[in-house]
């Protein structure tokens, strides 16, 4: 099915399902064929995936698992996190018994402690940093720790323990912050001595994916880690984006597709001319005044005593009707034309005409021999549309 990690991934009380499906729905309906169950090597081959399009972005995520790398590790009742949330959002059938321990710090590891503990299981996280080098988003680990989940932070899993095959502790290593490490962050060091055996009956590692790129590894011009410009190009007419990048939110992933196809259009279209998607608009190009400030509206968020009694309902709710047509009139559409009518009415010579059939981008014609090159209409621009080089 449609929507990747979206629908494989995520768990149902923070993405509902008809939202996603809505969402996909709103693609097709622009034209947009999708076909599924096609496999690159096995039912096309890459050569001629290459010849049948002109543009091709590949967004195949990251959902290969690294290992703990731990005695034990290998058996029974080990899952990676993403296995995981994807057993969970195919509605199979998981009993991780009394026990279960999630190990990491990030999006993945809170979704499945949160994910396991709506199975009625006891959840201890653990994290081999300290909270404030948590990379998950504060909110969640917040809402986790208020569902009763443990989290251990400086620890980590030093071996996992068992009796044949059946799981029975993990034996954990406390950790003490030392020297920054490439990321920045303080490296965690072993305190020698300092372990403790925590009970346990299924291990969850989610300590962090990577592409798996198969078939696909022929579309890199050169092996190992995926370079690119600033529009996401690897290669004549290929472009990426998402987590083949590095791992990081799904708005950051459809910010990477929009504009590898607008760069994508750039190259291919003749009447894309001046688009510069790699050109950011920023705060100074912007009238943020343009609008009597107001603050935005407010989420529901369903009563905390509900989460777990409710597992499968959205935690928090979409705003409504009223409250989207409220908000959307506070937006500027930050580099895009939203026909607010500024240049037409400040410009003395008349260069800007209004098109009968006005749409996003295109609410009138520009006459550039009418200009009389005042700039009126750069200045007056509230949303950093016009500029000097693309008005």
């Amino acid at each position: 099915n449609t929507g990747g990690m979206l629908r494989y991934g995520i768990p149902r009380y923070r993405l509902p399902r008809e939202i996603l499906d809505g969402e996909v729905r709103r693609i097709t309906d622009l034209g947009v064929t999708i076909l599924t169950g096609i496999r690159v090597g096995r039912d096309i081959e890459v050569t001629e995936l290459k010849q049948r399009h002109s543009a091709l972005f590949v967004g195949i995520g990251a959902d290969h698992p690294r290992q703990l790398e731990i005695p034990g590790e290998n058996g029974p009742g080990v899952l990676a996190g993403t296995q995981f949330m994807y057993r969970i959002n195919q509605r199979h059938h998981l009993d991780p018994g009394h026990d279960v321990i999630v190990v990491g710090g990030g999006n993945t590891a809170i979704d499945s402690a949160r994910a396991a503990r709506r199975l009625g299981t006891k959840v201890t996280l653990l994290y081999r940093r300290t909270r404030e080098e948590m990379p998950a988003v504060d909110e969640e680990v917040e809402e986790a720790l208020a569902e009763g989940i443990d989290i251990h932070f400086l620890a980590a899993p030093a071996a996992i323990l068992r009796d044949g095959d059946r799981i029975t502790a993990v034996h954990v290593q406390r950790m003490v912050p030392g020297e920054p490490d490439a990321s920045g962050r303080r490296r965690p060091v072993p305190v020698e001595g300092d372990v403790y055996d925590l009970p346990a009956s299924t291990i969850i590692a989610a300590v962090s994916q990577y592409p798996e790129w198969g078939n696909l590894e022929a579309l890199k011009p050169t092996p190992g880690q995926v370079k690119v410009d600033a529009c996401g190009q690897m290669a004549v007419d290929t472009w990426t984006g998402g987590d083949t990048l590095g791992l990081g939110t799904v708005s950051r992933a459809i910010g990477h597709g929009r504009i590898a196809a607008q760069a994508a259009l750039a190259e291919h279209c003749k009447d894309s001319a001046g688009l510069d998607p790699s050109s950011p608009v920023s705060r100074e190009t912007m009238h943020l005044d343009y609008y009597d400030s107001r603050p935005p509206v407010k989420e529901s968020v369903r009563p905390s005593d509900e989460w777990l009694s409710k597992p499968d309902d959205e935690v928090h709710q979409s705003i409504s009707e009223e409250q989207f047509l409220q908000e959307v009139t506070r937006c500027l559409s930050c580099g895009c034309c939203f026909g607010c009518e500024q240049c037409w009415m400040f410009c003395n010579p008349g260069a800007y005409v209004r098109n009968e059939n006005g749409r996003p981008g295109a609410y009138f014609t520009f006459n550039e021999s009418l200009c009389e090159g005042c700039g009126k209409c750069i200045d007056v621009c509230p949303c950093g549309y016009l500029s000097p080089a693309g008005s």
